[in-house]
């Protein structure tokens, strides 16, 4: 994703799953299955997935404990900011841009 980013000019964003997660299943369910989340996603990031229940120690690392997280980072790694809770599509639009 970071190589892809530098050739893109992109930044990266990184959604936390975990699929018992309630907040989990409401983002994907009532925020990234909007066709105007994923357009402007897609735009301006590299979107990446990572399954808690298969990645918990990358997760870890970045500081991320719970599903329903969606992190920034720039193209290098670095961190931007996480979004603890992603409420609707609106905040979440005003959030990444």
């Amino acid at each position: 994703a970071m190589e892809q980013a530098k050739r893109d000019g992109k930044q990266i964003m990184v959604f936390f799953h975990a699929p018992e997660a309630e907040p989990s299943k409401f983002a994907q369910s009532h925020v990234f299955a909007d066709s105007r989340v994923i357009e402007e996603v897609v735009g301006l990031y590299v979107p990446v997935m990572v399954d808690l229940s298969k990645q918990r120690e990358l997760a870890t690392r970045l500081g991320v404990f719970r599903g329903g997280v969606v992190g920034l980072y720039r193209a290098d790694g670095s961190a931007i900011k996480q979004i603890q809770t992603v409420r609707s599509r609106t905040d979440f639009l005003n959030e990444i841009r």
